[in-house]
């Protein structure tokens, strides 16, 4: 079985995105690329894996516009197992009902066989969590959850959607992220 993970974050490096495509990719050891703003109008390849799992921000409930015209562009066998892992910065992760639907809906265009994901919400900061020894215990039933999906996606299994969320308070999750907010605008008054 071949496996390829597309991380379909705009950013090139240090996306949650990213830190969850590492994450994954621990369990799995597939091969991994990047959908990005340099490479998204290729016609790319992707004939020769039996799985290809999107890994993708939500953006204003739906699809990265860069990633959307990439999944038209894209070569891909009828009949290969598709999974997804949405990920956003609201702390719930029922937001991302939407782009697990729009993944889903995707692959009974194209004759692909959708067989489940992961949206997880409270993602914002998730690389800050992962580095920082005293915030680490906020990812672990990112982590769990995201063995378990490995387990289904190793054994060609569905995976009921699932949602989950960092291990940390809303109204702590939502200080943190206010404080960045403000931190982040104080660099552009200066």
């Amino acid at each position: 079985m071949k496996t390829l993970i597309i991380n379909g974050s705009p950013k090139i490096k240090n996306s949650n995105s990213e830190a969850l495509v590492n994450k994954l990719n621990h369990y799995l050891n597939t091969d991994t690329i990047q959908i990005n703003i340099k490479n998204y109008k290729e016609n790319i390849d992707l004939s020769n894996y039996n799985t290809i799992i999107f890994v993708f921000p939500l953006y204003v409930d739906g699809i990265p516009s860069h990633l959307l015209e990439a999944l038209t562009n894209l070569n891909i066998n009828e009949s290969t197992n598709i999974y997804a892992i949405v990920n956003c910065g609201f702390p719930e992760s029922a937001h991302t009902k939407q782009g697990l639907d729009l993944i889903r809906n995707y692959s009974i265009h194209r004759n692909l066989n959708y067989k489940g994901g992961l949206g997880i919400g409270g993602c914002g900061g998730l690389n800050g969590m992962n580095k920082n020894k005293l915030l680490k215990f906020t990812s672990k039933s990112i982590d769990k959850n995201i063995e378990e999906l490995s387990e289904f996606i190793l054994n060609n299994d569905p995976y009921d959607n699932t949602y989950i969320t960092t291990n940390i308070p809303n109204s702590i999750y939502r200080y943190i992220g206010n404080l960045s907010w403000k931190k982040d605008l104080d660099k552009i008054d200066s």
